[in-house]
């Protein structure tokens, strides 16, 4: 069983890293041809939902949804964190920009991955740059794009919720955009229920080397996850970035502790 594993994993790896290049070719070019910025990102998303859905099948992740996808137009999505396998199964189920660190942009190869992706890259250490963050994410929310922000600002092991860092959430705000508490969730891995015996499959966290773990991820026989996308949650006379923040991870941390086993 353990070589049939190995073998399905380098299978599925040679797989994926030709759709991988294949996904980085397209992005490349969407960027060459096309000189406005909002009609480049819209692009670039488009080709990551495409490659992103075809990405699961490869890996045997099968996603099920709750909840309105749609938000009445477009929404600041907050969303608990895990792995980089978050990002792929949100672009494959509902586009949207991601708000990721220059921590993940300095990455070789991930950070590649998310530049063509479209993403945003913030600096969450420097007190300094926040204006302009959040400036960045309210133009892009004024654009009318959806976009994703994990404001654990890390990922985490999947025991609980990690508390929310509630800086950026200024940019909805102040662009009077509703955001959307989304729960993602994993709920079994290799037939069995997601715990702490195999949390590591898909939790990427900590000081952990990104082509080991994904290697491992490449081998199991099927993972099976669960996004719920909440009520949109809309800014009111009075609503703060603290009130804001605590109301999203009461939320999310509820919604996710059906399924926590550690």
């Amino acid at each position: 069983m353990g070589n049939f594993k190995t073998a399905r994993g380098a299978l599925t790896f040679v797989t994926m890293f030709s759709a991988i290049l294949v996904f980085l070719a397209h992005g490349f070019i969407i960027r060459a041809l096309n000189k406005d910025p909002v009609a480049r990102r819209r692009k670039l998303l488009k080709n990551i939902h495409r490659y992103s859905k075809f990405a699961l099948k490869v890996m045997r992740v099968h996603v099920s949804v709750r909840g309105d996808k749609s938000g009445g137009g477009n929404t600041l999505m907050v969303c608990n964190h895990m792995s980089y396998l978050d990002m792929i199964i949100l672009a494959a189920v509902k586009p949207s920009v991601f708000v990721t660190s220059v921590d993940m942009g300095q990455i070789f190869f991930l950070g590649t991955m998310a530049e063509i992706g479209g993403s945003l890259f913030v600096e969450r250490r420097n007190r300094d740059r926040i204006d302009h963050d959040v400036s960045q994410i309210e133009n892009v929310l004024d654009e009318g794009f959806d976009v994703t922000l994990f404001p654990e600002g890390t990922s985490g092991d999947g025991a609980v919720v990690l508390p929310f860092k509630r800086s950026l959430l200024t940019a909805a705000l102040n662009s009077g955009t509703p955001v959307m508490p989304v729960t993602l969730k994993y709920n079994e891995i290799d037939g069995e229920a997601f715990s702490s015996a195999n949390h590591g499959v898909v939790c990427w966290y900590g000081r952990q080397s990104f082509l080991p773990h994904f290697f491992r991820l490449l081998s199991s026989d099927s993972i099976k996850a669960s996004i719920t996308f909440g009520a949109p949650v809309r800014g009111e006379v009075g609503m703060t970035k603290h009130t804001l923040c605590d109301d999203l991870h009461r939320t999310i941390s509820r919604e996710y502790s059906e399924i926590s086993v550690f």
